[in-house]
């Protein structure tokens, strides 16, 4: 049979159902990546932390640079990091090089944005507890430089004020040695860093969520730190007093019990 070209009329129309067909599908799609992302959400609010991880990773199989998707992938691998330090130190490290993987994507794409810098500061901040002296010297710069741009944007944020207390904290409190090594071969260690400046910020995150066991027992560790037990056995009793709601609070119980047989 000799192949004939198609009328004018049916060309238009086989067109017009490809495109048709075409726009139902990204429409689909769009509509179930919507679905799924309020699904991700609901499970990251109700501390479903690995259910989320894996409703976002879904999501980025459907849109691989989205901004929601690509942070909460990131912030929860960095929970799901956090609860495994005090029972699996390798698989903390693995949540943890997860989070900065994510980190540097939504950076890529949107570093001018609040989670970006968040988030980067955030994954950098984790993993450079592991690391070697030159490794958390330029952490410390790396993290100033990301949660500087992101203050500035939201300096109200509890996740943010919370890893500043944090960085104040670390920072004050490097032996002379480490001093000593990052003024001669890394630049120094980035001024400005105070416990008390720490103890302040975390006093008005507990003024915000008292009934978070996390921030009590920090401020405890502050207080210790300065050689004030009184201070410390006082807020840890108190956090002991609470009842735990997320799954990061759980640890804090009995890591609690054996700080306080510290202070003792």
């Amino acid at each position: 049979m000799i192949s004939r070209p198609m009328k004018p009329l049916a060309l238009f129309f086989s067109f017009f159902v490809s495109l048709l067909l075409h726009s139902t599908a990204v429409v689909g799609q769009t509509s179930n990546l919507a679905s799924m992302l309020v699904e991700a959400k609901a499970a990251r609010d109700s501390y479903q932390d690995a259910k989320a991880l894996v409703l976002f990773e879904k999501v980025l199989l459907l849109d691989s640079i989205n901004k929601e998707a690509l942070y909460n992938a990131g912030y929860m691998n960095s929970r799901l990091g956090w609860i495994q330090e005090d029972y699996n130190v390798e698989l903390a490290k693995h949540y943890y090089t997860r989070s900065k993987y994510y980190a540097d994507k939504v950076y890529k794409y949107y570093p001018n944005t609040f989670e970006a810098n968040l988030l980067m500061a955030g994954a950098i901040a984790r993993l450079t507890k592991y690391g070697t002296t030159k490794e958390r010297v330029t952490g410390a710069w790396d993290i100033k430089k990301y949660a500087d741009v992101a203050f500035k944007m939201k300096p109200d944020d509890p996740l943010l004020r919370h890893m500043l207390a944090w960085w104040n904290f670390e920072l004050s409190k490097p032996t002379w040695f480490e001093r000593s090594m990052a003024d001669m071969l890394f630049g120094g260690i980035p001024k400005g860093a105070d416990v008390n400046l720490a103890i302040k910020t975390m006093k008005e995150l507990i003024t915000k969520r008292p009934d978070y066991i996390v921030y009590r027992y920090d401020l405890a560790l502050f207080y210790e730190y300065l050689g004030d037990k009184l201070n410390a056995r006082q807020w840890l009793e108190s956090a002991l007093k609470l009842t735990p709601k997320t799954p990061e609070e759980f640890p804090y119980i009995p890591a609690g019990k054996k700080f306080l047989a510290r202070l003792q």
